[in-house]
């Protein structure tokens, strides 16, 4: 999670796969004492979307899918992904860092 921290002066996108509020707030946390922007995006997409979506062909991995999700109390935005296509959620997170953080 300090990969964010190394390029501070870059916009830099990272996945995090967190099933648990704290490892994220830590981020967050880490973040705001470095005066570092930084953005949550909770995407909010059934897991059967993903699972459709998935390129891969594997089966889910020990990535915590299977672990209780606690929610973010804040993010920036929430997306509902599976009313969406792909290309629009994209397009929805790419605004988002072009308009330097949410509106």
């Amino acid at each position: 999670m300090r990969v964010s921290e190394a390029a501070a002066r870059r916009q830099v996108l990272l996945e995090i796969t967190a099933p648990y509020w704290s490892p994220r707030e830590v981020v967050r946390l880490r973040h705001d004492l470095g005066r570092i922007p930084y953005f949550e995006v909770h995407a909010a997409t059934l897991l059967e979307v993903c699972s459709g979506r998935d390129v891969t062909g594997e089966p889910a991995g020990p990535a915590g899918v299977h672990d209780p999700y606690e929610e973010p109390e804040t993010h920036d935005p929430r997306m509902e992904s599976q009313h969406q296509t792909v290309q629009e959620s994209s397009a929805s997170v790419y605004a988002l860092l072009s308009a330097g953080g949410p509106a």
